[in-house]
């Protein structure tokens, strides 16, 4: 019987030296044939994985970040693609960015896009100037809210009035952050107005102070308010604070004056 149980207890510990001998053997082949490179891979750096929207406003530089996971030997070009509301954007027209750089032997790089109509808009990586590089799918996304439209308009185009938006609080050396100069007796500008005070300012041009009547409007989202303005003076006419909600929307305080 003796005999017997040394020799079961040998056939129990057979399998097991087999079974590690071949684990020994297969990770040993898992070294020798599973070698690789990673593929390098180039993308926007974006706060949440989900790609959430973000609320910004329009003419603000925002910044965009890019990253590799494979730092290069070499600096990186980093090219982009912009739609609005799900067709292509203009640049120049609805936005402006440029290519950001990535310096040799970095993991990233930026560069700022302003975005100068309202929409909702996604940036993505187009290409890189290192034609290894993959282009990562994944999107940086901002919801730009609607402009103000300001305008004037009246009765007699003898008259020339100019229309002005200037940064401060009724500030005359201001500086000037939208503006018109036409000959008819219509002037509008669509604007974006700073955080803090501006204020709309219509200048008479020919400074003849004739007690015109002038209709001022403005436009936010749809929304029209109407000021009835008589031009018996260069004068500043509406004053404007603007604040942002929690969400990043902007909230227009608006003053007649």
């Amino acid at each position: 019987m003796k005999n017997l149980k040394y020799v079961y207890k040998f056939i129990l510990v057979l399998p097991l030296i087999f079974m590690v001998g071949c684990i020994g053997t297969d990770d040993y082949s898992d070294l020798e044939s599973n070698q690789y490179t990673q593929q390098s891979t180039v993308f926007i750096e974006t706060d949440d994985a989900s790609e959430i929207t973000r609320t910004v406003p329009g003419n603000v530089a925002q910044p965009i970040e890019v990253g590799v996971n494979n730092a290069q030997s070499g600096d990186i070009t980093v090219s982009f693609n912009v739609t609005k509301d799900g067709s292509t954007a203009v640049e120049g027209v609805d936005y402006m960015i440029d290519d950001a750089t990535i310096l040799a032997g970095e993991f990233f790089g930026g560069t700022e896009v302003t975005f100068m109509t309202s929409g909702v808009y996604v940036v993505t990586v187009s290409g890189a100037s290192v034609s290894s590089l993959i282009a990562v799918d994944n999107k940086a996304i901002f919801n730009v809210p609607p402009a103000v439209t300001v305008s004037i308009s009246w009765g007699d185009a003898f008259y020339d009035y100019d229309l002005y938006l200037i940064r401060g609080n009724q500030d005359i050396n201001g500086e000037v952050l939208a503006n018109t100069f036409g000959t008819i007796a219509f002037e509008t500008f669509e604007v974006y107005p700073p955080e803090g005070f501006s204020s709309v300012f219509i200048d008479d041009w020919w400074d003849d102070n004739a007690g015109t009547d002038v209709v001022m409007t403005v436009e936010i989202d749809g929304e029209i308010t109407v000021y009835d303005v008589v031009m018996d003076m260069d004068k500043f006419v509406l004053l404007i604070e603007t604040s942002y909600d929690e969400e990043g929307n902007p909230v227009y305080d608006i003053t007649a004056l």
